[in-house]
């Protein structure tokens, strides 16, 4: 009896199937602390390397796909490489004057959008270490910030600091809407580059730690910038978050619409609803 009753139970729970996936809401939750990779961009994650000689391979064996093969195509991406020369081939690394940041972003979502809008925040701590650093430079030289995903096990890209930070402007397009203020960026550099490319590079400033060690807003000393910059510069990726760039213009959209779900309606709009309630 106890027998028939337990293959009665598997049976029901074969049929059943495991239970759906739950899908991930953002709004008003703490983001993942590990980076996951969408679609199938890991697939082809081969990574490059730089030789002796400074030129690099596509990954292991000299494969991997080219470099914005054109895998991903939207209309706001081919505006924005239009208008952006991305990835110079020429880009001078000896910085004579100049100061270089690491930062740390919570995801990947808040990439694309200072990209898309040329703008990005930090903590209220890491604005006004950047604020304080670019102007102490003014004119001087340039300040670059060195990006990488929590997690993620490489850096994306580089940006110029252009502009002073705006503390009293919420730019409203963040992932989470905890960030205040918000300063102009200028993209430069937009690729994965391996942490394996820049381990070697220790931080006389952080207890000697790898670059790929820093904490967000962790300065990096100008000889050793100038070592970061160069490999970065130099390195012939495969993968960047261009890749996913319509993965994230539609993820924002959906985040759009569920954030005008939980916003009440404007006063006038609220008197014509309660007028059509009466009705």
């Amino acid at each position: 009896m106890h027998l028939h009753s337990a293959q009665s139970l598997v049976q029901q729970m074969t049929m059943q199937g495991p239970p759906p996936p739950q899908s991930y809401q953002n709004h008003g939750s703490t983001p993942p602390t590990r980076w996951v990779a969408p679609r199938s961009r890991n697939l082809c994650y081969g990574g490059g390397s730089l030789d002796s000689s400074g030129s690099s391979n596509g990954g292991p064996g000299g494969g991997g796909l080219p470099p914005d093969s054109g895998l991903d195509s939207h209309p706001v991406l081919e505006k924005l490489r239009a208008s952006n020369a991305y990835n110079p081939q020429e880009f001078d690394c000896s910085l004579k004057h100049g100061r270089v940041f690491i930062i740390k972003s919570y995801s990947e979502d808040d990439i694309h959008r200072s990209i898309k809008y040329s703008i990005w925040c930090s903590t209220e701590h890491g604005n006004k270490r950047l604020d304080s650093a670019f102007r102490t430079m003014s004119s001087k030289g340039p300040v670059y910030l060195l990006y990488s995903v929590n997690g993620s096990g490489h850096f994306c890209g580089v940006a110029e600091m252009r502009s002073p930070v705006d503390y009293g402007t919420s730019a409203g397009v963040w992932a989470q809407d905890k960030w205040k203020g918000k300063f102009d960026v200028h993209w430069l550099f937009v690729k994965d580059v391996p942490n394996s490319q820049l381990r070697h590079i220790r931080l006389e400033n952080n207890d000697n730690k790898p670059v790929t060690n820093s904490r967000d807003t962790q300065e990096v000393p100008l000889e050793k910038a100038k070592q970061v910059l160069k490999i970065i510069a130099q390195y012939k990726h495969t993968t960047s978050i261009f890749d996913d760039f319509s993965h994230y213009e539609k993820k924002q959209e959906e985040e759009e619409v569920v954030k005008q779900s939980y916003e009440p309606a404007p006063i006038q709009n609220r008197s014509r609803i309660d007028q059509d309630r009466q009705k």
